[in-house]
């Protein structure tokens, strides 16, 4: 009796959780202006199966990096808001402040689990591929948003950039081999690129408006997840960047999945807000 109670229990935990709205009203309401202060993945691309990575990433960090956040800002305005430029924010006295005394926070909260923490765990080489993020951003990875350190440095920053609301876009990139079967054989085949992706808000006096599940690593049940249309030839279970072709296609296939997991989550967004 006991083991079937703290089961219904559970499930009716995990049921209000998923149930739970990914905005606050009427706070939300009050948002018009807003910075993105963090857009961040990890370079560390694998294989949905986990038999491989795309390598020579370099090649192409910094155009998937810049791309990504011009498709957020463009996608960002259909809800009526409006984005300041990047270059104001990471030249904010208070910017680097913030996310310099996140990492602080994080090394204190031993129970702190985010998507970078369990990378790191799992003995990923992270520091050899890092992330990627726009020119001069910082990595929003130790910020959890609803923790109240972070959500009260992030409402001064919002103050002190003067905007409504400040943003943190978490992705998550992975391929998917386009015959999962003869690839998982011969490590040979075509793959199609996966992206997800997640928004987390905090207005100026410091409450979280929006809060967007965060994500794991090539979680395929993610409500953003999108895939590429175009695939590149993956060897040996790997996609390897190695000529301005490559290049080419893999840059597409990045901007491809980003803009449509980006609709998804703006369209999700919206129609949160349009809900009473």
């Amino acid at each position: 009796m006991r083991r079937i109670l703290l089961s219904c229990l559970l499930s009716i935990a995990l049921l209000s959780f998923a149930c739970a709205p990914i905005v606050k009203k009427p706070e939300i309401d009050q948002v018009k202006k807003v910075a993105v202060v963090s857009l961040y993945a990890p370079a560390l691309v694998p294989d949905v199966g986990g038999f491989g990575m795309i390598t020579n990433i370099n090649r192409v960090k910094k155009t998937v990096a810049k791309d990504a956040y011009d498709i957020y800002v463009k996608e960002l305005t259909k809800l009526g808001w409006s984005v300041i430029p990047a270059q104001v924010v990471v030249k904010n006295k208070l910017y680097a402040k913030t996310f310099d005394a996140a990492r602080l926070y994080k090394d204190k909260d031993s129970g702190a689990s985010n998507f970078m923490t369990k990378l790191m765990n799992a003995g990923a080489k992270l520091a050899e591929y890092g992330e990627i993020l726009p020119e001069g951003m910082k990595s929003g990875s130790e910020m959890h948003v609803m923790r109240k350190e972070d959500a009260e440095a992030l409402g001064k920053l919002a103050k002190g950039l003067g905007v409504d609301a400040v943003l943190i876009v978490q992705l998550d990139y992975c391929y998917r081999p386009r015959n999962p079967t003869i690839a998982r054989v011969s490590g040979t085949g075509h793959a199609h690129l996966n992206c997800s992706s997640s928004v987390r808000a905090v207005d100026k006096n410091g409450v979280a408006v929006v809060t967007m599940p965060e994500l794991d690593q090539c979680n395929d049940q993610a409500k953003t997840k999108a895939e590429s249309e175009k695939a590149i030839l993956m060897l040996g279970g790997q996609i390897s960047i190695m000529n301005a072709e490559q290049v080419t296609v893999i840059t597409e296939m990045f901007r491809d999945s980003t803009r449509k997991s980006a609709a998804n989550a703006v369209a999700q967004l919206q129609k949160a807000m349009q809900q009473p």
